[in-house]
């Protein structure tokens, strides 16, 4: 990251390290970047994140985001004098909200003006409080990740909760206490972004998250990633019709697999035709299975989160494990598939087919990968060879390409054993010229267990 702001912590001509570094550092609030010297002075230098706010001088309450919870309570505090709610009571019920905050991410609780709602729309169509959809115009207050500050984000989609004439004869309240017993038992779900009124009929509105499925209108299964659950499981039902294995226990088994999903990052399992499979190269024989790296055409279906919604990623390169129909008959296969979709049970599989594959791979690195407890490798799908007729199972990619290892992290196909091999080659191309500063920044590169530590330099 080039021209980064940071900080540096300037120490004598000598350094112990285990003793002038200081506690902060220890306790991984912030991160160190690296060791320097002064050629003037000789003075050693510790090169630390950027961490020190720059209105009151004092470390962030959220280093990595740059945000101070003091300064933010501050400026909320100043911007009292500049709105109201024309009610004393609500005007102190949002004030308390706001000063309520400690995290950069915190929902700021605002008045809003009515004729901030554009495009309103009911959503309910019971007798129950009435709920509609509108689109607030200047938005919420959110934290800019980029920006590191918060801004708002404009024509933002909400839900407006109104409170009745009936219920507002002791409106002020009444609605304070519909406010407060909202907080209690939904804000874990559905977050309160401000109080509005209709100023035609005087109502208070509850401004909220537009948590609602516009399909059923019921609560959105995954709320920020507007995903409904129940919905998804109508989708696949509809869609049963349209594919078949030529099994019934197996068309059965996809079938209840796809009924089970309950998380938006579930697999959702399918059967495969063998022709969406291309590049096709053996890798290795393992017990009475087939190892295949191969190019899997159309690819598996995966919830795009930017663009909210499901969709293929082609040409993905899977593994397929292919079983002997002559020992696996359709029961036994089922039987093996439910175990390679048990968590525990498939990385045990695949650490043993790592082994095999790579008898020359140290045994330490080896046992380590048996601790790669996230690490879960998914099932795409079921096929079948039309020529052998042997049953497949299309699992995800999981292999290194450079050592043949389980990678460390799946997701950004990291690979723990060859990032230290690198590193330790690396050794010889740079030098502080001091062998204990060279020795203390080696052993912190030697440690590094994930993708985004950071490489001490």
């Amino acid at each position: 990251k080039p021209n980064e702001k940071i900080n540096l912590i300037n120490f004598g001509d000598s350094l112990n390290y285990n003793e002038d570094k200081p506690k902060f550092i220890e306790d991984y609030i912030i991160k160190l970047y690296g060791i320097s010297q002064n050629p003037d002075t000789k003075n050693y230098i510790l090169i630390l994140q950027d961490c020190y706010c720059e209105y009151c001088g004092k470390i962030y309450t959220y280093v990595r985001y740059k945000w101070c919870n003091p300064c933010q309570i501050n400026n909320l505090k100043q911007n009292f004098a500049n709105w109201t709610s024309g009610n004393e009571k609500i005007d102190e019920l949002i004030q308390e909200m706001q000063l309520k905050i400690n995290k950069h991410d915190d929902v700021i609780v605002e008045w809003i003006p009515f004729n901030q709602f554009n495009d309103i729309k009911k959503l309910n169509k019971d007798n129950s409080t009435p709920l509609y959809s509108a689109i607030w115009t200047d938005g919420l207050l959110e934290y800019n990740y980029d920006k590191m500050e918060q801004e708002r984000m404009p024509n933002k989609e909400i839900a407006l909760k109104f409170l009745s004439n009936q219920q507002n004869n002791d409106m002020t309240n009444k609605f304070l206490n519909e406010i407060k017993s909202y907080f209690v038992e939904y804000d874990d779900i559905i977050k309160i972004y401000g109080i509005s009124q209709n100023p035609t009929t005087r109502d208070y509105i509850m401004v909220l998250q537009n948590g609602y499925c516009e399909i059923c209108n019921n609560i959105f299964s995954s709320i920020r990633y507007k995903w409904c659950k129940q919905c998804l499981i109508n989708d696949l039902k509809r869609n049963f019709t349209s594919w078949t294995s030529e099994s019934e226990k197996i068309d059965e088994f996809i079938q209840q697999m796809q009924l089970k999903i309950d998380k938006l990052n579930d697999t959702i399992i399918e059967w495969i035709p063998f022709n969406q499979f291309n590049n096709i190269e053996m890798e290795v024989l393992y017990e009475d299975a087939k190892l295949y790296s191969v190019i899997f055409i159309n690819g598996p279906l995966y919830y795009n989160y930017d663009k909210m919604k499901w969709e293929r990623k082609p040409n993905e390169k899977v593994t397929l494990i292919s079983l002997n129909t002559l020992q696996y008959n359709t029961d036994k296969f089922l039987n093996e598939i439910e175990t390679y979709i048990n968590e525990k049970r498939i990385r045990n599989k695949v650490i043993s087919a790592s082994k095999l594959f790579n008898k020359h791979i140290e045994l330490s690195n080896i046992e380590n990968h048996e601790n790669y407890g996230n690490n879960i490798i998914k099932v795409y799908g079921i096929s079948q060879n039309p020529d052998s007729k042997d049953y497949i199972m299309v699992l995800q990619d999981w292999c290194c390409e450079n050592c043949g290892m389980l990678y460390k992290d799946r997701s950004y196909k990291w690979c723990n054993p060859c990032q230290i091999n690198n590193l330790k080659q690396n050794f010889v191309n740079w030098t502080s010229g001091n062998e204990i500063i060279d020795e203390v920044i080696q052993d912190m590169q030697l440690r590094i267990k994930e993708h985004n530590n950071n490489q001490i330099g």
